[in-house]
């Protein structure tokens, strides 16, 4: 089918199916109809729900809140969807999401199976504009932890080469949890007792993967066989009868 998506429409066609030439989202709008749908429109005297269109377009579809949770350990239901965007706009692979947890500004911890994620947005964290990432794979992660006192806290996660002060919620820059990248600000006992589980399960993981490879074991040479190679040696004239015997003693632990 022929599409709109690199074309224009006419003037007169904009206007008979209820469009403007001089609107931004022209193509966008008219790009998701064929030729032959605006003929038809135009034949039968209808127009473009502008409205109903732009609604369609900037809701594509989406994993129903049940599809959301099926892998997450520790989540929040009222702000997983939000968290699912967040995590997804910044690269990670929802499906491997163990953790989605909002701190108390829009400050999100997002852990997968290998690494952990704290992704913050808006003013209140010093991101007017974008939004700050800070990723850590287990492996260099030394602890995640909660400092709460009174009404309100933070959640931290610590780390090599990563600085570690004391924060307090009124504090600006690097002092404050909204502002440090590794930080996420608490308040209320709902998100402190949250956090603490995530600081659970986060442990958990940095513990595995602290955790001391499994040498492969290299076969056990068998001793006779060892011996007949070297007799082959021996037989070859490459090696002497006394060293074929010293290394024939060697072999049988004489």
């Amino acid at each position: 089918m022929n599409y709109l998506v690199d074309g224009r429409l006419c003037g007169d066609c904009c206007k008979k199916v209820g469009l403007t030439e001089d609107i931004d989202h022209l193509t966008d709008v008219a790009g998701t109809y064929t030729v032959q749908e605006i003929k038809t429109l135009i034949d039968n005297h209808q127009k473009i729900d502008i409205n109903h269109q732009e609604a369609k377009q900037a809701a594509p579809a989406e994993p129903t809140q049940d599809g959301l949770i099926t892998n997450l350990k520790l989540y929040q239901e009222a702000t997983v969807m939000t968290a699912y965007k967040i995590a997804v706009k910044s690269g990670i692979d929802w499906s491997s999401v163990v953790i989605a947890l909002r701190g108390t500004n829009k400050e999100y911890l997002i852990a997968t199976n290998d690494q952990v994620a704290i992704i913050k947005t808006g003013f209140m964290t010093g991101h007017t504009l974008g939004s700050g990432v800070f990723r850590m794979p287990y492996s260099n992660i030394t602890n995640a932890q909660v400092d709460y006192h009174m009404l309100s806290g933070y959640f931290e996660i610590a780390a090599g080469g990563v600085q570690n002060t004391a924060k307090n919620y009124w504090s600006t820059g690097s002092d404050s949890p909204q502002e440090s990248p590794n930080t996420i600000t608490l308040t209320g006992d709902a998100l402190r007792q949250h956090f603490l589980q995530a600081a659970d399960l986060i442990n958990s993981y940095v513990a595995l993967s602290h955790q001391p490879q499994a040498a492969v074991a290299s076969p056990t040479q068998d001793p006779v066989d060892e011996i007949r190679k070297f007799k082959g040696l021996l037989d070859d004239g490459i090696i002497t009868q006394e060293e074929f015997d010293t290394k024939k003693k060697q072999l049988l632990g004489l």
